[in-house]
């Protein structure tokens, strides 16, 4: 008799160990219990965030994520919010993987009609070109930076390299759709909240707040993923709208992407 395929063991043992805890209900227990029975079955806090790696690296999980996403150059179109009204332009993210997210190398040029806007980040400090001429990022647009290499969708996916804590919040129902809340704590104290889909477990949405300066109140971000796609063989959002204490502030649709290629680091020094 052939053996099975040894991608399959693993994978169904990863299936196994992460709902085993449900196999040791007593028959009959959904409705013997009701409500009380429902909190029994639910699965914790790092059983959620395992299936969510799942269902984004696909049968390889954590192991196919971090392979394909050693680095990458995503391009797609943002459309930006401003008070003259929306600028739409394009859109071009490297980045390379580095130990732990908040030291990821990473590089975001944004073309707009009128200028070329780029920021970076080498490992050490954010950097930042206006049409290919270096200028100093404001603290604010700095603070922000450091705190996207954080506060990230890929963050939780990487929360055992990241050695981050998992806290299960509750269940949640969102336009009819069924949800897991989970918060992520970083180790520098701060707190992503991931809204995953029960059905799915595709991340939805994820919510932080940030201080971007001392005097003001902090602000609260949310981001939302949609229109999934496979790249790579991999799960990423193609469309990802960012809100700003309650109002729109950029969409980013990505349109194409490219991984584990060949990629120059000096890409991420500053001009």
């Amino acid at each position: 008799m052939a053996r099975p395929p040894m991608r399959n063991l693993i994978f169904k043992a990863s299936i196994a160990a992460i709902l085993f805890p449900l196999l040791l209900l007593p028959a009959g227990a959904h409705s013997q219990q009701g409500k009380n029975e429902k909190k029994k079955q639910q699965l914790t806090a790092e059983q959620i965030a395992e299936l969510v790696i799942l269902a984004h690296g696909g049968l390889g999980g954590r192991n196919t994520l971090q392979f394909v996403k050693k680095n990458g150059v995503e391009r797609g179109t943002i459309r930006l919010a401003g008070d003259r009204g929306e600028t739409v332009g394009n859109i071009t993210i490297q980045f390379m993987r580095k130990e732990k997210s908040w030291l990821d190398h990473k590089r975001i040029d944004v073309e707009l009609p009128n200028r070329t806007l780029t920021l970076g980040f080498d490992g050490v400090s954010v950097w930042g070109a206006l049409n290919g001429k270096s200028i100093v990022p404001r603290p604010e647009d700095e603070k922000l930076f450091r705190a996207r290499l954080i506060h990230t969708y890929d963050s939780l996916l990487r929360y055992k390299e990241d050695e981050s804590k998992l806290e299960y919040i509750g269940s949640e129902k969102i336009v009819g759709i069924d949800t897991e809340v989970l918060d992520l704590i970083h180790n520098d104290g701060s707190k992503t909240r991931y809204y995953i889909s029960g059905r799915t477990f595709r991340i939805l949405h994820l919510e932080y707040d940030l201080a971007l300066s001392s005097i003001d109140p902090p602000v609260k971000f949310r981001e939302s993923f949609l229109d999934f796609r496979t790249f790579h063989n991999i799960l990423i959002p193609g469309k990802i709208t960012t809100i700003q204490d309650g109002k729109f502030v950029q969409e980013v649709k990505i349109t194409s992407a490219t991984y584990s290629g060949k990629m120059d680091e000096r890409i991420f020094q500053s001009y």
